[in-house]
């Protein structure tokens, strides 16, 4: 599984996928974004000790982590049919994340949301929310960090690194809240600073998170 691969200090060298642009109207779209190669570049020594990487054998120097990539479609609901590998997605700044089971096959969800435009948020939940499986779960990797926990992050880093936060949805259905730092120096060169588990809502907490109004 994905979360083994981001232990705290490791850099890695990854271009994320851009946006899926398009008519912010609420629906419901396919996620078209591919997964770019993401390899391991070794241990930031200004934030933790190079030898401590040495308890994981099986992360090793250009490492590539496997994984499935979500769109963010800002102003509509991206989703995409789950295969052999977990699923990350991003930026993740309020916006729900959700799985389900439709004809055979599990999916992955990315609603996406955008801060301060409460009239297209509510489009976007309130589509996909009236249409909710029985059987989707889902969670709000960004609520997993406190402020100052993100403004504290990678403290060796200084204001060498912008700090974002993405979500995992695994191939047996657990969810991870991953903070990274974008480093300013180098381009695409990231800095994992922490990882957390996420508990799933249930479904009628799910749909009522959809289906709530927001006014602001």
């Amino acid at each position: 599984m994905i979360e083994q691969y981001f232990k705290v200090g490791m850099r890695l060298k990854w271009t994320k996928p851009r946006d899926n642009a398009g008519p912010a109207d609420g629906s419901v779209c396919t996620s078209r974004g591919a997964a770019n190669l993401m390899t391991y570049d070794g241990m930031d020594d200004k934030v933790v000790s190079p030898v401590s990487i040495a308890n994981f054998s099986y992360i090793t120097k250009n490492l590539n982590i496997q994984h499935g990539w979500l769109d963010y479609a800002p102003g509509r609901t991206a989703v995409v049919k789950m295969g052999r590998n977990d699923i990350l997605t991003g930026y993740m700044s309020g916006c729900l994340l959700a799985t389900y089971e439709a004809e055979g096959a599990r999916f992955a969800a990315h609603v996406g949301t955008i801060d301060g435009n409460a009239a297209k948020n509510n489009a976007v939940r309130h589509t996909f929310g009236a249409d909710l499986a029985a059987n989707a779960t889902g969670f709000n990797p960004a609520s997993a960090w406190a402020d100052t926990e993100v403004r504290a992050a990678l403290p060796g880093l200084g204001t060498r690194t912008r700090e974002r936060i993405f979500g995992i949805i695994t191939t047996e259905g657990a969810f991870y809240s991953l903070l990274l730092g974008s480093l300013v120096t180098a381009q695409d060169e990231w800095v994992v600073a922490g990882l957390k588990p996420c508990q799933g809502m249930p479904n009628a907490q799910l749909k009522k998170a959809l289906m709530e109004v927001a006014v602001a």
